[in-house]
């Protein structure tokens, strides 16, 4: 998948199957792609999608996509609070968190906000999507993906 080639999604999320290093269970790979306006409504059906994975009982990778808006104070409460009341089941299932964040002032902000409440899982913040596929295949072959060092 290269810069140019939008991803394809259906529901917010796109999943595409990847395996872990030999003799270990496969993943999915889950990109969550955000429109360019981020409404409640669409966060509410990130929340709902995200929750549907967590429930499957199966080992993934969650990379973001963010479009050009940002969460807003209220969207941000309601991801947090699905993190800390998912705090278990995500730390079982997700191996890591990558977020595409082209700007690097919303990075900055990405980074602060994350520093505030951490997922529990390792995570990266990056400017493009290749980054982030990177950043999960290099956990995927570097067997990294069994503990959760943050």
């Amino acid at each position: 998948m290269d810069e140019t080639t939008p991803v394809p999604w259906t529901n917010i999320c796109t999943i595409s199957s990847v395996n872990f290093p030999a003799a270990s269970p496969s993943a999915d790979i889950i990109w969550v792609k955000t429109p360019n306006k981020l409404t409640t409504a669409d966060v509410e059906r990130i929340v709902a999608e995200l929750e549907r994975y967590l429930r499957r009982g199966r080992a993934y990778f969650l990379l973001f996509e963010l479009g050009e808006a940002l969460p807003d104070a209220a969207q941000r409460k309601r991801l947090t609070d699905h993190m800390s009341n998912n705090k278990a089941l995500i730390q079982r299932w997700v191996r890591g968190i990558g977020v595409v964040v082209p700007s690097g002032f919303a990075r900055s902000l990405m980074t602060a906000i994350l520093w505030f409440a951490p997922p529990g899982v390792p995570y990266t913040l990056v400017a493009t999507r290749a980054e982030a596929q990177m950043w999960a295949d290099g956990r995927l072959a570097s067997r990294s993906v069994g503990s959760h060092p943050v």
